[in-house]
């Protein structure tokens, strides 16, 4: 199973969810849009779009400047269930991409397989999401886009990382994957340059 630490995710939201839109505009890499997609054909797994767009190059010594080089893309989500033992069930992926072009935009799916929707009777929306970006290392400072409509804050951060991920999360690590660690082929003609890595 892929390892995924919970606190790399909460630390850096925690540590400034500012939210700040003009920061985020002039972020190497941003979040442009997200989906979430029930029931998709041809095995009836649920998939999330996401959508990055590449703005700036951060690095001075980069072989080229028009790519972003070393992004890390890291979501977790949390979906309600009806079990009054078990409030939440949430998952945690993270992908990485070798380099993305300044000012181009790229999509892919994160992947739960049909088995998982139907046992948890999940919605076609989660509870919440959110998302983190680092680029080479550092992480990049948060903004609306990264995180679903019900999480405007710290305080919203923290209460849904301790109440809906963090009791569940651990224990269903890579269950939620990309595309290339699940049964469909990729959403974007010209796919991310990922970095794969199968499952530890």
């Amino acid at each position: 199973m892929m390892r995924l630490p919970q606190l790399f995710l909460f630390a850096a939201f925690t540590l400034g969810l500012g939210l700040a839109v003009a920061q985020g505009q002039n972020a190497p890499i941003t979040v442009d849009n997200v989906k979430f997609n029930s029931g998709v054909n041809p095995y009836d797994w649920n998939n999330i779009t996401i959508k990055l767009r590449a703005n700036n190059n951060p690095d001075p010594e980069a072989i080229n400047p028009r790519y972003v080089d070393n992004i890390t893309v890291r979501m977790a989500v949390a979906y309600e269930t009806k079990s009054e033992n078990q409030k939440f069930i949430a998952f945690e992926c993270e992908v990485n991409i070798a380099t993305m072009e300044v000012g181009k935009d790229k999509t892919f799916a994160l992947w739960i397989p049909y088995d998982i929707v139907e046992r948890g009777n999940f919605g076609k929306e989660p509870y919440g999401w959110a998302i983190e970006i680092q680029v080479d290392g550092k992480k990049l400072q948060p903004t609306r886009d990264n995180t679903s409509s019900n999480i405007s804050n710290d305080a919203a951060l923290q209460s849904f990382y301790s109440n809906a991920v963090n009791p569940t999360a651990s224990e269903n690590e890579g269950v939620m994957v990309p595309y290339y660690l699940s049964p469909y082929g990729p959403i974007d003609r010209s796919p991310p340059a990922f970095i794969r890595k199968e499952p530890k």
